[in-house]
Protein backbone atom coordinates (compact mmCIF):
# COMPACT_ATOMS: atom_id res chain seq x y z
CA UNK A 1 0.00 0.00 0.00
CA UNK A 2 1.00 3.42 -0.93
CA UNK A 3 1.71 6.27 1.64
CA UNK A 4 2.81 9.50 1.45
CA UNK A 5 5.64 10.56 3.71
CA UNK A 6 4.59 13.68 5.07
CA UNK A 7 1.21 11.78 6.58
CA UNK A 8 3.51 9.34 8.82
CA UNK A 9 5.05 12.47 10.18
CA UNK A 10 4.37 12.68 13.85
CA UNK A 11 2.46 9.42 14.09
CA UNK A 12 3.60 7.46 17.10
CA UNK A 13 5.49 4.33 17.42
CA UNK A 14 5.16 1.59 19.77
CA UNK A 15 8.23 -0.94 21.46
CA UNK A 16 6.68 -4.19 22.87
CA UNK A 17 6.57 -2.65 26.02
CA UNK A 18 5.55 0.75 25.74
CA UNK A 19 5.41 4.53 23.46
CA UNK A 20 8.66 5.71 22.25
CA UNK A 21 7.98 8.92 20.50
CA UNK A 22 7.10 10.08 16.91
CA UNK A 23 8.28 9.63 13.77
CA UNK A 24 9.97 12.91 13.76
CA UNK A 25 11.88 12.81 9.90
CA UNK A 26 12.79 9.92 7.57
CA UNK A 27 15.90 9.23 6.54
CA UNK A 28 16.20 7.97 2.79
CA UNK A 29 19.11 6.59 0.23
CA UNK A 30 19.13 8.07 -3.03
CA UNK A 31 20.86 5.51 -4.23
CA UNK A 32 18.17 2.42 -4.21
CA UNK A 33 15.55 5.05 -3.28
CA UNK A 34 14.28 3.17 -0.11
CA UNK A 35 13.69 4.91 3.47
CA UNK A 36 16.06 3.31 5.52
CA UNK A 37 15.29 4.93 8.84
CA UNK A 38 12.47 6.54 10.59
CA UNK A 39 14.28 9.66 13.06
CA UNK A 40 12.22 9.27 16.12
CA UNK A 41 11.94 12.04 18.46
CA UNK A 42 11.29 10.72 21.96
CA UNK A 43 10.24 13.69 23.56
CA UNK A 44 10.50 13.81 27.03
CA UNK A 45 11.72 10.15 28.57
CA UNK A 46 14.61 10.45 26.66
CA UNK A 47 15.55 14.08 27.43
CA UNK A 48 14.16 14.62 23.96
CA UNK A 49 17.26 12.95 22.21
CA UNK A 50 16.02 11.58 18.93
CA UNK A 51 17.24 7.74 17.74
CA UNK A 52 17.30 6.14 14.53
CA UNK A 53 15.06 3.18 13.71
CA UNK A 54 15.77 0.96 10.70
CA UNK A 55 13.04 -0.50 8.85
CA UNK A 56 13.68 -3.85 9.31
CA UNK A 57 12.22 -3.09 13.16
CA UNK A 58 9.40 -0.93 12.02
CA UNK A 59 6.04 -2.91 11.40
CA UNK A 60 3.14 -1.85 9.16
CA UNK A 61 0.90 0.97 10.41
CA UNK A 62 -1.98 -0.24 12.54
CA UNK A 63 -4.64 1.82 11.11
CA UNK A 64 -7.04 1.28 14.33
CA UNK A 65 -4.02 3.10 16.80
CA UNK A 66 -2.57 5.33 14.34
CA UNK A 67 1.05 4.16 15.09
CA UNK A 68 3.86 1.57 13.79
CA UNK A 69 4.54 -1.19 16.23
CA UNK A 70 8.55 -1.55 16.66
CA UNK A 71 9.74 -4.87 17.47
CA UNK A 72 12.65 -3.70 19.79
CA UNK A 73 12.47 -2.77 24.10
CA UNK A 74 12.72 0.63 25.52
CA UNK A 75 15.08 -0.30 27.19
CA UNK A 76 17.22 -1.15 24.08
CA UNK A 77 16.47 1.84 22.59
CA UNK A 78 17.61 3.90 25.86
CA UNK A 79 20.85 2.27 25.73
CA UNK A 80 21.41 2.73 21.89
CA UNK A 81 24.47 4.63 20.49
CA UNK A 82 23.67 8.74 20.56
CA UNK A 83 23.23 10.42 17.62
CA UNK A 84 24.63 13.86 17.14
CA UNK A 85 22.22 16.64 16.94
CA UNK A 86 21.33 18.05 13.59
CA UNK A 87 24.32 16.16 12.35
CA UNK A 88 24.90 13.85 9.09
CA UNK A 89 24.56 10.08 9.46
CA UNK A 90 28.20 8.61 9.88
CA UNK A 91 28.95 5.76 8.46
CA UNK A 92 30.90 4.81 11.73
CA UNK A 93 27.17 5.39 13.67
CA UNK A 94 26.02 3.21 11.82
CA UNK A 95 28.79 0.63 12.11
CA UNK A 96 27.28 1.39 15.53
CA UNK A 97 23.86 0.65 15.42
CA UNK A 98 24.63 -2.39 13.27
CA UNK A 99 26.34 -3.75 16.01
CA UNK A 100 24.04 -2.89 18.45
CA UNK A 101 21.27 -4.26 16.88
CA UNK A 102 22.25 -7.17 14.98
CA UNK A 103 20.52 -4.92 11.75
CA UNK A 104 21.74 -6.18 8.05
CA UNK A 105 24.29 -3.42 7.27
CA UNK A 106 22.61 -3.32 3.20
CA UNK A 107 25.93 -1.41 2.08
CA UNK A 108 27.82 -4.72 2.40
CA UNK A 109 26.37 -7.76 0.98
CA UNK A 110 28.83 -10.27 2.42
CA UNK A 111 27.70 -8.79 5.60
CA UNK A 112 25.96 -11.59 8.23
CA UNK A 113 22.80 -10.35 9.37
CA UNK A 114 21.02 -10.99 12.87
CA UNK A 115 22.25 -10.70 16.23
CA UNK A 116 24.90 -13.63 16.21
CA UNK A 117 28.53 -14.00 17.08
CA UNK A 118 29.08 -14.15 13.36
CA UNK A 119 27.28 -10.83 12.63
CA UNK A 120 28.66 -8.52 15.65
CA UNK A 121 32.20 -10.04 14.41
CA UNK A 122 31.51 -8.90 10.66
CA UNK A 123 30.34 -5.30 11.87
CA UNK A 124 33.80 -5.22 13.89
CA UNK A 125 36.08 -5.99 10.73
CA UNK A 126 33.87 -3.39 8.64
CA UNK A 127 34.45 -0.88 11.74
CA UNK A 128 37.97 -1.18 11.63
CA UNK A 129 38.73 -2.15 7.72
CA UNK A 130 36.39 0.17 5.63
CA UNK A 131 38.98 3.12 4.51
CA UNK A 132 35.77 5.44 5.10
CA UNK A 133 33.94 4.55 8.02
CA UNK A 134 34.47 7.90 9.48
CA UNK A 135 32.51 9.66 6.51
CA UNK A 136 28.98 10.58 6.65
CA UNK A 137 26.82 8.62 4.72
CA UNK A 138 26.70 10.48 1.34
CA UNK A 139 23.60 8.70 -0.04
CA UNK A 140 21.56 9.11 3.20
CA UNK A 141 18.85 12.17 2.79
CA UNK A 142 16.42 13.71 4.82
CA UNK A 143 12.74 13.75 3.39
CA UNK A 144 12.18 16.77 5.07
CA UNK A 145 15.26 18.62 3.39
CA UNK A 146 14.10 17.49 -0.16
CA UNK A 147 10.59 18.18 0.18
CA UNK A 148 10.87 22.05 -1.74
CA UNK A 149 13.56 21.04 -3.81
CA UNK A 150 12.90 22.58 -7.43
CA UNK A 151 12.38 20.01 -10.48
CA UNK A 152 14.18 21.14 -13.30
CA UNK A 153 12.81 19.23 -16.73
CA UNK A 154 15.54 19.08 -19.77
CA UNK A 155 14.01 22.23 -20.88
CA UNK A 156 13.71 24.56 -17.83
CA UNK A 157 12.04 25.00 -14.27
CA UNK A 158 8.73 23.21 -13.69
CA UNK A 159 7.87 22.59 -10.00
CA UNK A 160 8.75 21.79 -6.65
CA UNK A 161 9.07 18.23 -4.71
CA UNK A 162 5.79 18.55 -2.36
CA UNK A 163 6.42 14.57 -1.18
CA UNK A 164 7.49 11.19 -1.61
CA UNK A 165 5.03 8.34 -1.98
CA UNK A 166 6.51 5.02 -0.42
CA UNK A 167 5.16 1.34 -0.40
CA UNK A 168 4.49 0.45 3.22
CA UNK A 169 5.36 -3.39 2.29
CA UNK A 170 8.93 -2.54 1.81
CA UNK A 171 9.80 0.87 2.38
CA UNK A 172 10.81 1.89 -1.26
CA UNK A 173 10.48 5.02 -2.72
CA UNK A 174 7.55 4.59 -5.60
CA UNK A 175 7.11 8.65 -6.11
CA UNK A 176 7.80 12.03 -5.77
CA UNK A 177 4.88 14.28 -6.01
CA UNK A 178 5.43 17.28 -7.66
CA UNK A 179 3.74 20.73 -6.81
CA UNK A 180 3.58 22.45 -10.52
CA UNK A 181 1.76 25.83 -9.34
CA UNK A 182 4.47 27.85 -9.59
CA UNK A 183 5.06 26.94 -13.39
CA UNK A 184 1.47 26.01 -14.74
CA UNK A 185 -1.03 28.31 -14.64
CA UNK A 186 -3.48 27.11 -12.06
CA UNK A 187 -1.30 24.25 -11.07
CA UNK A 188 -1.40 20.48 -10.29
CA UNK A 189 0.31 17.52 -8.50
CA UNK A 190 1.65 15.29 -10.69
CA UNK A 191 3.53 11.80 -9.81
CA UNK A 192 7.37 11.20 -10.80
CA UNK A 193 8.66 8.12 -10.53
CA UNK A 194 12.70 7.65 -9.47
CA UNK A 195 13.59 6.34 -12.53
CA UNK A 196 12.81 9.39 -13.92
CA UNK A 197 15.57 11.40 -11.52
CA UNK A 198 18.72 11.94 -13.71
CA UNK A 199 20.44 13.82 -11.16
CA UNK A 200 19.95 15.77 -8.04
CA UNK A 201 22.41 18.75 -7.28
CA UNK A 202 22.40 18.78 -3.46
CA UNK A 203 23.89 22.05 -3.29
CA UNK A 204 21.17 23.84 -4.86
CA UNK A 205 18.38 21.89 -3.33
CA UNK A 206 17.51 20.98 -7.61
CA UNK A 207 16.64 17.32 -8.72
CA UNK A 208 16.66 17.41 -12.91
CA UNK A 209 14.21 14.78 -14.14
CA UNK A 210 15.30 13.32 -17.67
CA UNK A 211 12.02 14.48 -18.79
CA UNK A 212 11.06 17.37 -20.77
CA UNK A 213 8.32 19.51 -19.44
CA UNK A 214 5.23 18.82 -21.89
CA UNK A 215 5.65 15.12 -20.44
CA UNK A 216 4.89 16.79 -16.79
CA UNK A 217 2.50 18.98 -18.28
CA UNK A 218 0.16 16.06 -20.28
CA UNK A 219 0.60 13.69 -17.49
CA UNK A 220 -2.49 12.18 -16.01
CA UNK A 221 -3.76 14.85 -12.60
CA UNK A 222 -2.72 13.53 -9.34
CA UNK A 223 -5.67 14.25 -6.77
CA UNK A 224 -3.42 14.48 -4.11
CA UNK A 225 -6.08 14.96 -1.17
CA UNK A 226 -7.50 11.44 -2.60
CA UNK A 227 -7.00 7.92 -1.78
CA UNK A 228 -3.58 6.56 -3.23
CA UNK A 229 -5.59 4.09 -5.75
CA UNK A 230 -3.66 1.86 -8.10
CA UNK A 231 -5.89 3.22 -11.18
CA UNK A 232 -3.62 6.52 -11.55
CA UNK A 233 -0.69 4.30 -11.41
CA UNK A 234 -1.99 2.28 -14.59
CA UNK A 235 -2.39 5.68 -15.98
CA UNK A 236 0.61 6.74 -15.43
CA UNK A 237 2.15 3.94 -16.04
CA UNK A 238 0.94 3.61 -19.60
CA UNK A 239 0.90 7.72 -19.99
CA UNK A 240 4.89 7.39 -19.98
CA UNK A 241 5.41 3.91 -21.86
CA UNK A 242 3.52 4.51 -24.72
Amino acid sequence: MLRRVKDILGYPLAAVDGDIGKVHDCLFDDDFWIIRYLVVDTGGWLSEREVLISNVEVGKLDPALRDFPVDLTRSQIENSPELEENAPVHRQKEMEMVKYYGWPAYWDSTFVPGPTAAGVAMAESLTETRPDHDQFNPHLRSVKEVCGYNIHARDGYMGKVKDLLFNEDDWLISYLLIDTHKWLPGGRSVRVAPVRVEKIRWADRTVYLNLDKKHIRDAPEFDDKGPLDRQYEIKLYEYFNR
